[in-house]
């Protein structure tokens, strides 16, 4: 998705992005609930809860693959 603004700064100036997670849920095989990201970047908010519509993939719509949760 295109971000909600573009707060880069000029070349050569530091940036910095912060990016909150929320993996996707699985039942067995079957998509509960999908994954979204938050992003800000140089401290400005530039994707807002937005849907993960799953992997990245040449020509075809992207789909999920189940995982099970990672313990820490």
């Amino acid at each position: 998705m295109a971000p909600l603004v573009n707060p880069a700064r000029k070349p050569g100036e530091w940036q910095t992005y912060d990016i909150a997670f929320e993996a996707p849920r699985f039942d067995g095989a079957k998509l509960v609930k999908p994954g979204y990201v938050t992003v800000f970047y140089n401290g400005v908010l530039v994707q807002n809860h937005q849907e993960i519509i799953g992997a990245m993939v040449y020509r075809k719509v992207a789909t999920y693959t189940p995982t099970a949760p990672k313990s820490r």
